[in-house]
């Protein structure tokens, strides 16, 4: 019997205000948590919350059967707990019934994994505290954001705790060996690798673009022509694939739990967590994989956020900020810093594929991709320029009553003497 593992990736960025240069110095809020708000209410009614319930009721149904897997960004979760709280007790009652499992994960949805290595493992920890307060999860599979992996990527991904990792199925390791198997790191060879299968991910997308593509049943049957030595089928899917203009969300809702239910009756496949298929299942073969890919785009690499000149010095800019962050030892700074690492806003920078929206996976709320420059350029710069105040008004707090007297008197000096200066000038 072979196995299916199905994980869905749930993430929303708060959207950056329109922010003028005029504005720096002079406006300290960034986000647009008003919009972010009412779209999540949107999301929540129109898709999140009929998806959350049709999963449940399938755990229900096949009594543990039918399992899989969520990443669910730090951000989404923030989203959710301030603007419709009842879709995370939803999920815990799903979580709860033992066949649902949480990934670890960036909590901002960040490049951190190649820009900053101190940084993602904090983000990391961060994002899996986050799951053990609300859920009493405590991830050991990982999904990077966008699916970013490299060797090197795995080993502080295994170093961080995590035995199983979930990657795009590119390479030439998966030339040979296809995507259906389990893989191991070649630095870490305990930590597992789940490559996701390109075809039936994407054929499953169609098929919720129209349902009416091929029915259920069929969609099922195509999972029968997989190679006797195929193991495991990862079928990577996002959460707003389920919201479709002009289809009924009750009609995706109806194609999926038949799908589902059409797999568990032929007998032929099970659903297993990432976590029970690496227990199960042994890693023969190394994935290597030394320059960094994701699942983002065409080329399998970093060009959505980093192939233009607007987008490299956005990125460089806000990671430079590290030291600064540290210094000013601000909360408040610390998670606006985090924020404002999120993939999405260099994504708006990105030309590729503003200009090809075939391409493109996400809307862009600007007219441009310089204008998505200028705007987030603005915003960092304003971000600055109170990381540099704190530091100021830090140090000048650190000083004893007598260091500032003895300041006071040195300037006092200084200032006794240039009016000499202009006395005799004067005369």
């Amino acid at each position: 019997m072979k196995t299916i593992c199905l994980n869905f990736n749930l993430h929303k960025s708060v959207l950056l205000k329109k922010y003028r240069f005029f504005d720096i110095g002079n406006d300290n809020f960034y986000f647009d948590f008003d919009g972010i708000d009412s779209a999540t209410e949107k999301d929540a009614a129109n898709y999140i919350k009929p998806l959350l319930g049709t999963l449940l009721s399938l755990t229900e149904e096949f009594k543990g059967k039918f399992k899989c897997s969520l990443t669910i960004s730090g951000i989404a979760i923030e989203n959710f707990k301030r603007a419709v709280p009842e879709l995370i007790d939803l999920m815990k009652e799903v979580y709860e019934t033992g066949c649902f499992e949480f990934t670890g994960m960036p909590y901002y949805h960040s490049l951190t994994s190649v820009t900053d290595k101190e940084e993602f493992e904090s983000q990391v920890k961060l994002h899996s505290e986050t799951l053990r307060e609300l859920f009493g999860a405590r991830p050991t599979a990982f999904r990077n954001t966008e699916l970013i992996y490299s060797d090197e990527i795995g080993k502080m991904i295994y170093d961080l705790g995590f035995d199983t990792v979930l990657t795009e199925g590119c390479g030439k390791a998966v030339e040979i060996y296809g995507t259906n198997v389990v893989y191991h790191n070649p630095i870490k060879e305990r930590l597992k690798i789940l490559t996701r299968n390109q075809d039936y991910s994407r054929m499953f997308q169609d098929a919720l673009k129209d349902t009416k593509i091929f029915t259920p049943e069929y969609f099922a049957q195509k999972f029968y022509d997989f190679d006797e030595e195929d193991q495991v089928v990862y079928l990577g899917i996002n959460f707003n694939n389920f919201s479709k203009a002009g289809v009924e969300v009750s009609d995706l809702m109806a194609f999926f739990k038949s799908f589902i239910q059409s797999v568990l009756k032929s007998g032929e496949f099970d659903f297993e967590t990432p976590s029970e298929v690496s227990k199960n299942y042994k890693a023969e073969n190394p994935l290597n994989c030394p320059n960094v890919i994701s699942g983002m785009n065409r080329y399998h690499d970093l060009t959505p956020w980093q192939s233009n000149e607007l987008q490299q010095e956005a990125l460089q800019k806000i990671t430079s900020y590290s030291k600064l962050v540290k210094l000013a030892e601000s909360d408040t700074l610390t998670e606006i810093w985090r924020r404002l690492q999120s993939s999405d806003y260099f994504y708006y920078m990105s030309t590729e594929y503003f200009n090809n929206p075939a391409y493109g996976y996400k809307p862009n709320p600007f007219k441009s991709p310089y204008e998505a420059f200028i705007n987030y350029m603005n915003i960092i710069s304003d971000l600055e320029r109170r990381l540099n105040l704190k530091i100021k008004e830090d140090e000048k707090n650190k000083l004893s009553n007598q260091e500032i007297m003895e300041i006071i008197s040195h300037y006092e000096k200084i200032i006794v003497g240039l009016k000499q200066k202009l006395e005799e000038r004067e005369e």
